[in-house]
């Protein structure tokens, strides 16, 4: 990806996040759009179905392709009203190296649990947890 590219991708989804859907709320229950694609990406995986029971219909199953494309065409479309020249890069997941770039402090931040450090993390960059100094 190039680094113009990367820079539309990552500026799309803060932006995403400092779009604020309920801003009347107090500050600890505001949710962004970034929030709710977060949301309902986790909330896939336990729909509750007619017997009562749970499943998972966004992985492990054969909704995972058509869910997917249709969860990432969407939040392409979310993006690109931020950032119009934005989108969601190819990721080539056979290429485990590469795959390791993207969960870099500076990128999509650190891959150990939780994201605490970074861009992406719940804490801004500089406050709480996350010890990433965005002018650096």
């Amino acid at each position: 990806m190039k680094k113009k590219d990367w820079g539309n991708f990552a500026k799309a989804l803060i932006l995403l996040k400092a779009d604020i859907l309920n801003p009347e709320d107090p500050e600890d229950e505001q949710i962004s759009v970034y929030d709710l694609f977060n949301a309902i990406h986790i909330g896939i995986r336990r729909v509750r179905t007619p017997d009562r029971s749970t499943t998972n219909m966004g992985h492990n199953s054969a909704g995972f392709c058509p869910w997917h494309r249709e969860f990432l065409l969407r939040l392409e479309k979310e993006m690109q009203k931020k950032v119009p020249s934005s989108f969601i890069p190819y990721w080539d997941w056979t290429d485990h190296q590469g795959i390791a770039k993207l969960f870099t402090k500076k990128r999509l931040g650190e891959r150990s649990g939780p994201i605490v450090n970074g861009y992406f993390a719940f804490d801004a960059p500089g406050t709480g947890a996350n010890t990433l100094n965005p002018s650096s």
